[in-house]
C-alpha cells in the first residue's frame, strides 16, 4: 500500500469537493426534501455485505458508506481503442477519481485515490442503457458510455466496483472540470508557487515562481501534461493537488467574510453537478467529514506501459490493490 507524501494536500482536495457538497446542501434545503426509505434492504446494504478475493470471502465493515467523487473532463475528440463500434457515447472522461469510505461505527473517513489511467474491464452501454459487455480500457473511459448524465456516472461506479473486486460503492458525486475557472474567480483568484517547470504554459512558469491564476489560466494549470510522457498523469495530479491546496485557503477566507458565498457559488456551478445523494445524505456526510478522523490516503502502486497506438496504461499491482481494498473496506 502506498501512502502519498502529500497526504495533507490530498485531504484538501476532499475539502474542495465538500465545499461543493455544502453549497448543494444549502440549495437543496430550500426545496422539497426527498424521503429516505428505511427498509430491510437498506439495513442489509450497510450491514450484510461481503467481498470475495482469491477464493476467500471477506465481510465489509458494518456501517461503512462509500462515495465516489468523479471529476469529468472532455476527451478532446479522442475515442478508446476498442473493437466496440457505433455505441452510445458522450465526450467526457472521468479525469479525477477519489473514493471516500465513511466508517460510521469507527468514526473515520478513508480516502482511496484511483489513477484514471488504470487498466480494467470497462462496461460499455448500448443505446437502450443496458450493459452490452466489457472491454479492457483505462478507467477514465468508463464515463464516455451513455448520455454523460446519471447513466455514465453509474457506469463509472460499475467499473470501479469491478476493479476493486466487488467492493461496494454506495453513491456517486460527479462534477465537471469546467467549474475550475468559475470557482477560481469566485474566490478572487488563486496563487500557487510552482514545484516544477511547466514551459508549455509560458516562460514564467518555472520552479519556485509564484503565479496568480485567473479564469482559464486556472483550468489550463490543472489540465496541462508536459511533453506527454508515458506517466504524464502523475505530474498533472501533483499540479492539481498544489492548486487545490491554494484554492481551499482562499475559499475558506471567502466563506469567513461572505455569508452568501456558498449560495452564490452553487448558483454558478449547479448545471455542472450530477449525484444520487439526497439532501439528508449531503447534510449528514458533511457533518461526518468534519467530525470523523480522516485516515491516510491509500492508492495502489503499479507500472506504466504504452499501447500499440501510443496510449498510456497504468497496471495496478494486484497485491497492492488488494491491500488498499482490504484496508478500506474489510473488517
Amino acid at each position: 500500500m502506498f501512502k502519498t507524501k502529500r497526504g495533507k494536500i490530498i485531504f484538501l482536495i476532499v475539502d474542495l469537493v465538500l465545499l461543493i457538497l455544502l453549497a448543494a446542501a444549502v440549495f437543496f434545503a430550500q426545496t422539497e426534501k426527498a424521503e429516505v426509505p428505511d427498509t430491510q434492504d437498506d439495513v442489509d446494504k450497510y450491514y450484510s455485505r461481503f467481498i470475495e478475493y482469491d477464493g476467500q470471502v471477506y465481510p465489509v465493515k458494518r456501517g461503512l458508506e462509500s462515495i465516489l467523487l468523479i471529476g469529468k473532463d472532455a476527451m478532446e475528440g479522442r475515442r478508446p481503442v476498442s473493437d466496440v463500434e457505433d455505441l452510445f457515447y458522450n465526450d467526457d472522461l472521468s479525469d479525477f477519481l477519489l473514493l471516500l469510505a465513511f466508517d460510521h461505527n469507527g468514526k473515520t473517513v478513508r480516502p482511496f485515490q484511483l489513477n484514471r489511467d488504470t487498466m480494467t474491464d470497462v462496461p460499455w452501454l448500448s443505446v437502450n442503457g443496458l450493459v452490452g459487455g466489457y472491454t479492457p480500457l483505462q478507467l477514465e473511459y468508463a464515463h464516455i458510455f451513455g448520455s454523460g448524465k446519471e447513466d455514465s456516472s453509474k457506469n463509472v461506479v460499475t467499473a470501479v466496483q469491478g476493479l476493486l473486486h466487488g467492493a461496494p460503492v454506495d453513491h456517486y458525486f460527479t462534477f465537471s472540470m469546467d467549474t475550475v475557472p468559475i470557482m477560481n474567480d469566485l474566490v478572487g483568484g488563486v496563487t500557487v508557487t510552482l514545484e516544477d517547470d511547466i514551459p508549455t504554459l509560458g516562460p514564467e512558469y518555472i520552479k519556485g515562481a509564484t503565479i496568480a491564476l485567473k479564469g482559464m489560466d486556472a483550468l489550463r494549470f490543472v489540465r496541462v501534461r508536459e511533453f506527454e510522457p508515458v506517466d504524464a498523469n502523475v505530474p498533472r495530479m501533483a499540479h492539481q493537488r498544489l492548486y487545490m491546496n491554494a484554492f481551499i485557503l482562499k475559499a475558506r477566507e471567502k466563506m469567513d467574510t461572505d455569508s452568501e458565498f456558498v449560495i452564490r457559488a452553487y448558483d454558478q456551478i449547479e448545471k455542472y453537478l450530477i449525484t444520487d445523494l439526497t439532501v439528508e445524505n449531503i447534510s449528514q456526510l458533511i457533518g461526518n467529514f468534519y467530525d470523523y478522523e480522516v485516515l491516510p490516503v491509500v492508492t495502489p502502486v503499479g507500472s506504466y506501459t504504452v499501447s500499440d497506438v501510443g496510449v498510456s496504461q497504468f497496471h495496478a499491482d494486484e497485491a497492492s490493490l488488494w491491500d488498499c481494498v482490504s484496508t478500506t473496506f474489510c473488517a
